[in-house]
């Protein structure tokens, strides 16, 4: 699972701001269920996505 954190793309700030440990719980959390790497991948990309739009507007 770590090896699809390492392969994104820069992080956005509120994934950046926590420590490690809590990253990869982020990780999981979102991806637990899903035995493809490549689906597990893109819905980690989508939910970053959104973090990203999420910190660039202040909502």
């Amino acid at each position: 699972m770590a090896a699809v954190m390492q392969q994104s793309e820069a992080l956005p700030f509120p994934i950046q701001s926590m420590e490690k440990i809590t990253q990869l719980r982020f990780f999981e959390f979102i991806t637990a269920n899903i035995r493809n790497v490549l689906t597990r991948r893109a819905r980690f990309r989508v939910h970053v996505d959104f973090l990203s739009w999420y910190s660039e507007f202040e909502v």
